[in-house]
């Protein structure tokens, strides 16, 4: 993977070929290293029991083999950068660094994936007008403050973004105030955009976001104002984090949830709910952590294998509120619900939790 640092050079990991004198049992041992590699990497899935056997789970294994190969790629043309790491000089000028940057770039014309954090506003502007990238590479951006709506929109044209942390700006009117709440940026859509974080940012700018990624797998909102249901929700949402989202109400909590029917993994931390319902057929993992006005009643509910049949990871720490919810679900593999002090002998079910 390629990093930039000041005292390093920049260092890039890519396939090197190399003529060496290869002998026949040199060859047969790497052979059977990597037979080995693969069969530890799929188990059991390319044994057989019966003569006549077909492997039914041959499908599995090319998935586990191409996902493999994607993890690969990405680690190995990969090109991280960092604005603190001073590349082209200590002292040197925001504009210098991004040359020094595109320089580096330009010596690997393989590059698949662009990895950035950024904490200096001026520097990203310069960045945004100055960074050249190979054709299609891939874009992951964290920002450290606080980027305007005609920036975001700049980005997203610019740049193939597949990856996007921000807090997103305020837009105020010359007089100081804020904009019509009904007023949305109206971005063009973002099909490359699979994973989003949003931090302490408007109700509109969330909606905003839903209506230009119609392929968004993951979102994280984290302290802020969502008040309502975005109307257009990706339906390959995947994973869901909620933290410190305190206005929205339990009836809008709900629907919002139940619009992503496709969810494998929900997180909900640090909000006012005390009773919502939902029912998603393919919800694997659930973490509703520092919720404290979570009812008894909400738990058992959520928890009951008729709404979520899959459900297979738990997590209800420091919901203080509970008493004595029944946690009975076949599929129930790990239940934590640490640091709920009033929660008595008899809640039900919890005989695998962690308390």
């Amino acid at each position: 993977m390629a990093s930039t640092g000041a005292s390093d050079s920049v260092r890039y990991s890519e396939e090197r070929h190399f003529i060496v004198p290869v002998n026949r049992a040199d060859v047969a041992m790497l052979c059977l290293n990597r037979s080995q590699i693969l069969f530890n990497l799929v188990g059991d899935l390319l044994c057989y029991s019966g003569a006549n056997e077909v492997n039914i789970q041959l499908s599995i294994v090319r998935s586990a083999c191409r996902e493999l190969r994607d993890q690969i790629d990405e680690e190995c043309l990969t090109f991280n950068y960092d604005d603190n790491c001073g590349l082209g000089g200590s002292r040197s000028r925001d504009r210098d660094e991004i040359i020094a940057l595109n320089n580096w770039i330009s010596r690997h014309p393989r590059l698949k994936y662009f990895e950035c954090m950024i904490r200096n506003a001026a520097k990203f502007r310069v960045l945004l007008e100055e960074l050249r990238l190979p054709p299609n590479t891939r874009c992951s951006f964290v920002f450290e403050f606080k980027v305007s709506a005609r920036e975001v929109e700049q980005l997203l044209c610019r740049f193939c973004v597949r990856r996007l942390s921000l807090m997103p700006e305020d837009e105020k009117d010359p007089q100081g105030g804020y904009p019509n709440p009904n007023s949305r940026p109206s971005w063009q859509a973002t099909p490359s955009l699979h994973v989003l974080c949003l931090r302490s940012c408007s109700d509109e700018m969330v909606q905003s976001f839903f209506s230009v990624s119609p392929r968004l797998r993951r979102l994280q909102v984290v302290d802020s104002k969502l008040q309502s249901i975005p109307s257009n929700i990706s339906q390959n949402l995947t994973s869901l984090s909620l933290t410190g989202i305190t206005n929205l109400p339990d009836e809008q909590l709900s629907k919002l949830l139940m619009a992503c029917e496709n969810l494998r993994s929900l997180y909900i931390a640090k909000s006012h709910m005390s009773h919502i319902s939902f029912a998603l057929p393919k919800l694997e993992l659930l973490s509703v952590t520092h919720c404290r006005q979570l009812t008894d009643q909400c738990a058992t509910e959520i928890l009951s294998p008729a709404n979520n049949p899959r459900l297979r990871f738990l997590d209800l720490s420091e919901c203080r509120s509970l008493l004595a919810p029944t946690v009975e679900h076949p599929e129930l593999e790990i239940a934590w619900l640490m640091h709920c002090p009033q929660l008595t002998g008899q809640a039900r079910g919890l005989k695998h939790a962690l308390l």
